[in-house]
């Protein structure tokens, strides 16, 4: 079938994709779309609660008969990444995606999507709305600001939601029900340096074109990570050119594996520097031309900065970039090819007087998390700095016996006639919280197929998120 957007408004779940993505809801602007969800409600005369972080819960009375039976409990986040493709001058707080139709899949115009996590408060809208499924009562929670940090969830109070049975739709591929995930936390790095005035020829180096991905879904598929080369290029400069950096921007968000950067240099006078980086652009396409065919590096002139870090600033900032842990650092016993611990690099900024990075740390097993998180603090003390270990997620653990599951696998089987997959992932998920504050609570995590979240190529799968859909209406009626 042939989608334009306006056939999509004609679908029940997609109208309020559409509707939601419309409205800026950045991490940490999420006031607009809290309210639209608040409004939703109200309109509807729907019961629900909005609380001061932002967060909404919405309750719909059982179906007709239905009163007697369980509740089921549905939840999603309403905040997505902010990321624009380089060299793209979008300021998503005040600029909502721009939809595009791109064959089978939904794709934002040189934005991230927020198919991460709009699709699943769509369905959860169109639930709401829908007068012809059959369902128990239903507790529909929309949490804010997941993406950096999980705080809507953590604030959320959780004594008055009514159910033992929940549904996550945060999950990002079609037919694998998630039933554990590993704990997440981020690292903010702060190291004070000096800038001295310099002489020399001045150039801007830009990295682009790189995969990127979520640093919990793509961080075993082999991406390149820009803070990494751009450290190796750097290196290479500060050995044949008496390099020093003036500024650094890489990355837009801890969590997501970062595809540009961007460093402003000051090298001796004379050196062929478009030489140099044609070499290593070679080198990188040979190793990263799998993962990365896009990957480019080039350098312009610019006017010689007022000021640059010193040798030892210099120094510094390489030294972190080519130590940091970056990707996966230990893989699963217990389940083939599954990452445990691993670690991502997704922010830099260099400025006159600090280094600043964020780092996004995860394992299925807290003492591996620990040890990251202590090879940061190590590495940074020994650069001069300090390292704030935030909250985050705490490890999911996956429950042999769930009877939630249960009933989702037999649904999926009956609708389709194939088993689905159960994993555990890598990528941390609400679900951790909501299971440590309410004993007994029987989760899974299900969603359609989304490709490269947390990137300025995201995309839906329209056909995907249409049988994610109809299968949740199904399953809620079979509960």
């Amino acid at each position: 079938m042939e989608y334009t957007l306006e056939s999509l408004r004609e679908h029940e779940m997609f109208r309020w994709f559409i509707e939601i993505s419309s409205v800026p809801r950045g991490s940490g602007n999420t006031k607009a779309i809290s309210e639209l969800t608040a409004d939703f409600a109200s309109v509807r005369g729907l019961q629900y609660e909005r609380d001061a972080l932002g967060n909404v819960v919405i309750t719909k009375p059982a179906s007709p008969r239905k009163e007697n039976c369980e509740p089921i409990m549905l939840q999603a986040h309403l905040d997505m990444v902010c990321a624009a493709q380089s060299g793209k001058n979008i300021d998503m707080s005040v600029t909502p995606p721009q939809l595009v139709i791109d064959g089978d899949w939904l794709r934002a115009d040189g934005t991230t999507l927020g198919a991460d996590n709009g699709i699943g408060v769509a369905m959860m809208f169109a639930l709401l709305d829908n007068t012809d499924t059959v369902h128990p009562p239903l507790v529909c929670v929309f949490t804010v600001d997941e993406e950096t940090g999980m705080e809507g969830a953590y604030g959320l109070d959780k004594s008055r939601l009514g159910s033992r049975r929940m549904l996550n739709l945060d999950a990002e591929r079609e037919g694998e029900f998630f039933a554990g995930c590993a704990g997440g936390n981020k690292a903010v790095v702060r190291i004070p340096v000096t800038s001295l005035e310099q002489d020399g020829d001045s150039w801007r180096i830009e990295l682009d074109g790189l995969a990127g991905g979520h640093s919990g879904v793509d961080i075993d598929r082999g991406r390149a990570a820009a803070p990494v080369l751009m450290g190796r290029v750097l290196m290479e400069l500060r050995c044949s050119a008496e390099m020093r950096c003036a500024r650094l921007e890489c990355g837009q968000a801890d969590n997501a594996i970062a595809d540009h950067a961007t460093a402003d240099v000051v090298c001796a006078a004379g050196f062929d520097l478009p030489g140099t980086l044609a070499s290593l652009e070679s080198t990188f396409h040979a190793e990263y031309g799998i993962t990365d065919p896009g990957l480019h590096l080039r350098a312009e002139r610019i006017d010689l900065p007022k000021e640059t870090l010193d040798d030892a600033g210099t120094d510094k900032l390489i030294c972190l970039l080519l130590n940091v842990p970056q990707g996966v650092i230990e893989r699963s016993s217990h389940i083939a090819g599954m990452p445990q611990t691993s670690s991502n690099l997704g922010v830099v900024r260099v400025g006159p007087d600090s280094i600043y990075a964020e780092a996004c740390i995860r394992s299925a097993v807290a003492t591996q998390q620990d040890w990251i998180n202590l090879r940061f603090a190590s590495l940074v003390k020994s650069l001069g700095g300090t390292v704030e270990r935030c909250r985050g997620a705490g490890a999911w653990e996956f429950v042999p016996g769930s009877p939630l599951r249960a009933e989702c696998i037999m649904a999926w089987k009956e609708l389709f006639g194939v088993e689905p997959a159960v994993r555990i992932s890598h990528a941390g998920a609400e679900c951790g919280i909501f299971v440590a504050e309410m004993p007994g609570l029987d989760c899974v995590s299900l969603g359609p197929t989304i490709e490269n979240v947390h990137t300025p190529n995201e995309r839906l799968n329209i056909e995907s998120s249409i049988r994610v859909y109809n299968y949740l209406k199904y399953v809620i009626a079979r509960l």
